[in-house]
């Protein structure tokens, strides 16, 4: 009985060991020994809202600035035309090269002309020789009359020979200058320093009296033309000063109108300006670039800010502003552009502090 009980206690004991191991495990597991922040000083971090960027709604006051398209061409722009007929010999220049004044910049074949030429000069020559002549025999009659060896019959004679002599030599001259002016015509010289613009013929072609054969566009000054709303004209004026801007270009100041066009176009109500820019090394602007003119022709009173803080949906217009330190909704209505400023018609006060950087409407 008693070897009963010892065997029953000693399996009881090794039970409880198996369980006190298995706890002791469990423990382990669960991160049980690890050190554990006293009751009350747990610290939890939480990111605290951070407040949105705002600007407020600001009054633009001053001068009021409006933009207007414009062009840009050349101050001078010419045809090159030949006043003769012939085969296109020499096109030594292409479209966007400088050419210098007096430089050939087309050569026409005439061989005909070469020919007259030398027939005009040879003429020439004989009408010389025979006016020599006639001058000698007049001036041997003269002496002959004054010792009155000759007649004065024979005299006038001589001195009639003599006078058609000289009239035959200057329209022998005449002659010559003209088949040398013809000639001429043969070679196309650039009238001013420019660049060839377009080349409408090539090397080869006939070249026919006032067909073009080249364009060309005088350098160092640009036309810049706009048309302004008559609105406007009580600013525009001979030697205002005008802002010119291009995509390719930093703003040009202070080009002055020097041409008006007096009759205002009836269907647009616009006055056409010109003004006269000079072109200097370094200015990405030639002609035919697209241009805006700036002239200040009124006062500015109005509302803006910045157009990123415009939110659109649809036709909706609406900006979120700060009320009470929350941000509400406000539908606006815009007008132009200002610079980097958007003007607002309704919608906002002066001073509203408008939130910049919320995605959604």
């Amino acid at each position: 009985m008693s070897e009963m009980n010892a065997s029953s206690r000693s399996i009881l004991i090794k039970l409880g060991i198996t369980v006190a191991g298995f706890v002791f495990v469990l423990i382990l597991i669960e991160g049980g020994f690890k050190g554990k922040t006293k009751p009350g000083q747990t610290v939890l971090t939480a990111s605290a809202p951070t407040a949105p960027k705002t600007v407020p709604v600001v009054r633009l006051e001053g001068g009021d600035t409006s933009v207007w398209p414009a062009t840009i061409t050349a101050l001078k722009v010419i045809t090159i035309a030949p006043a003769i007929n012939g085969r296109i010999l020499e096109l030594p220049f292409s479209n966007g090269q400088r050419v210098k004044r007096g430089q050939l910049i087309a050569r026409i074949d005439h061989p005909g002309l070469d020919a007259r030429l030398a027939q005009a000069r040879s003429e020439l020559k004989a009408r010389e020789a025979e006016a020599q002549r006639a001058r000698a025999d007049a001036h041997r009659l003269r002496n002959l009359f004054e010792r009155e060896a000759a007649t004065r019959q024979a005299l006038e004679a001589a001195e009639a020979q003599e006078s058609q002599g000289s009239a035959m030599v200057l329209k022998a001259r005449d002659g010559v200058r003209e088949a040398e002016a013809q000639l001429a015509e043969t070679r196309l010289l650039a009238p001013f320093d420019g660049t060839i613009d377009v080349r409408h013929q090539e090397l080869g072609d006939m070249a026919m009296p006032g067909q073009p054969i080249l364009t060309l566009l005088q350098s160092g000054s640009l036309r810049v033309a706009a048309s302004i709303p008559d609105l406007c004209s009580h600013a525009i004026q001979i030697g205002a000063s005008l802002t010119i801007r291009t995509a390719s270009s930093d703003p040009i100041q202070n080009a002055l109108i020097d041409e008006i066009v007096a009759s205002e176009d009836p269907t647009t109500h616009t006055l056409l300006i010109k003004a006269t820019l000079a072109m200097v090394d370094g200015q990405a602007i030639r002609p035919g670039n697209f241009a805006t003119v700036s002239l200040a022709c009124g006062t500015l009173n109005t509302l803006a800010i910045p157009e990123e803080g415009i939110h659109r949906n649809g036709q909706l217009e609406m900006v979120h502003i700060i009320k009470e330190g929350k941000p509400v909704i406000r539908l606006v209505r815009t007008g132009r552009k200002i610079g980097t400023q958007i003007e607002i018609l309704s919608g906002v006060d002066e001073g509203d502090r408008v939130v910049m950087d919320r995605d959604e409407p």
